[in-house]
C-alpha cells in the first residue's frame, strides 16, 4: 500500500497516545500519560523560546505516521547544530517517504535557526537505520558507548 502526501508539523498535546505508540514501537515502552505530561512542558518551554522541537508526521485522515524530536546545540566545542533526539517511523510506513519528510522537516526548522549541521547517534543494532541515515547524507564520524547514572532523590 502507498501512501498519498505526507505532512510534517508541529507536535500537540492530542498526539501523545500516537507518540507513546510509536515509542513503544521503537523499544522505549511509555504510557500516553507520561508522553502528555512531556509533551505540556515542552511546549511551555517553546513558549518561552526555548529551540527545541517535536515534529510529526502525518499521514491520510491525519494518522500520525512517525516523529522526530530535535533541539539546538551550542556547545563550546563545536558549532552550533540540530541534535535528534528521538527518530522513528510506524512499522506499516517505512520506506514510502515517511522518515525522509521528518528529516527535511529538521533541515527546515535548522536553517531556520542559522545552523548548518544535524547530529543524531543511532544503536549499532539498527543496521537498517544506519543505511536509511547513509541514504540521506549523514556520514558515520565515531562510535562510542552511552552512560547513564541515576541521580538519588534530594534527602
Amino acid at each position: 500500500m502507498r501512501l498519498g502526501p505526507v505532512l510534517c508539523r508541529g507536535v500537540t498535546a492530542a498526539d501523545a497516545p500516537a507518540l507513546a505508540q510509536l515509542a513503544d514501537q521503537l523499544g522505549y515502552p511509555v504510557s500516553a500519560l507520561e508522553v502528555l505530561g512531556r509533551l505540556e512542558r515542552l511546549l511551555e518551554r517553546q513558549r518561552h523560546g526555548d529551540r527545541e522541537r517535536v515534529i510529526v508526521a502525518e499521514g491520510p485522515q491525519a494518522l500520525v505516521l512517525g516523529w522526530t524530536s530535535c533541539r539546538l546545540c551550542e556547545p563550546p566545542h563545536e558549532p552550533a547544530h540540530v541534535e535528534i533526539a528521538g527518530f522513528v517511523v510506524d512499522r506499516s510506513a517505512r520506506r514510502q517517504g515517511v522518515g525522509r519528510a521528518l528529516m527535511e522537516a529538521v533541515a527546515v526548522w535548522g536553517r531556520e535557526q542559522g545552523v548548518r549541521s544535524i547530529h543524531l547517534g543511532a544503536n549499532v543494532l539498527r543496521e537498517d537505520a544506519h543505511g536509511f541515515y547513509a541514504a540521506l547524507g549523514f556520514r558515520e564520524v565515531k562510535r562510542q558507548v552511552r552512560f547513564t547514572r541515576a541521580i538519588d532523590p534530594a534527602p
